[in-house]
């Protein structure tokens, strides 16, 4: 009670401007200061997501590009990048390095690069990586199961990619099943059956925009705080256990690292 009648105390006096601010955080709001009080950011999301997001901040899993954005907007695939790099570099101990020369010639961000790189997400000409498109839900869902794949397959792929498949106990179908993509579904519902990913209502995904007008409003596009909360999730939910998949005609297993210890 003490504590917190002192910082009432702190605050009130901030405002009235009875505390000396030195120059160096002279131009910090009331929120960024109270943010250092307590050594967490101030972050710009939607209520419901807070929780989990502060604990991907503690986990890395927030890239230094969009710790001070509006989480709650759509996620572009430059960003998804990012995100893809933190958790690969999160998973793997180690980090992710540029190609010699960049393959795109659309755009130069260090993350698009490194996650190219890194075989965690591939452009979609052989130069073109559409750095400003928005993501779709279920193409989240895809790209971050890919990143799960890459990191525990040693010779996991793009080109390898359909000789692998992973194995777990079917979900119920979403209501919206027929809307999914057939390549999709395999990482949609892995996701929904480990409680990575949930449904938007009355059990349905919401994987994609099909008509003109779903496209205009943005229907189905993911956000950026719900592409780090399901890679926060893919670490709470998978962590320290075995996953297995299918290598051809051969069931073998893959560790996922625990990143809590």
């Amino acid at each position: 009670m003490i504590k917190k009648i002192s910082l009432l105390i702190f605050l009130a006096a901030l405002m009235t401007g009875l505390v000396f601010i030195p120059a160096s955080v002279a131009n910090y709001t009331l929120s960024s200061t109270a943010a250092i009080l307590y050594d967490k950011p101030i972050l710009n999301a939607s209520y419901w997501a807070k929780e989990e997001l502060l604990k991907a901040y503690d986990m890395g899993l927030i890239p230094d590009s969009l710790s001070e954005s509006d989480l709650s907007l759509p996620i572009s695939r430059v960003e998804l990048a990012a995100i893809t790099v933190a958790i690969y570099e999160s998973l793997t101990g180690t980090k992710t390095a540029t190609a010699a020369s960049n393959p795109f010639s659309d755009t130069s961000d260090i993350n698009a690069q490194k996650a190219f790189n890194a075989g965690l997400m591939a452009g979609i000409t052989v130069d073109k990586f559409n750095p400003d498109a928005f993501i779709s839900r279920e193409q989240a869902a895809f790209a971050l199961t890919c990143v799960l794949m890459r990191t525990y397959i040693s010779d996991w792929t793009f080109a390898t990619a359909n000789d692998y498949s992973l194995i777990f106990t079917m979900p119920a179908k979403f209501a919206d099943d027929a809307q999914i993509s057939e390549w999709a579904k395999p990482s949609v519902y892995f996701m929904a059956a480990h409680g990575i990913v949930n449904g938007t209502g009355n059990h349905c995904f919401s994987p994609r925009a099909l008509t003109p007008d779903e496209i205009t409003s943005n229907y189905a596009v993911a956000t950026r705080e719900q592409a780090i909360i399901i890679s926060l999730r893919m670490l709470e939910n998978l962590g320290g256990k075995q996953v297995d998949y299918h290598e051809g005609n051969t069931t073998k297993q893959m560790a996922v690292d625990d990143c809590y210890t």
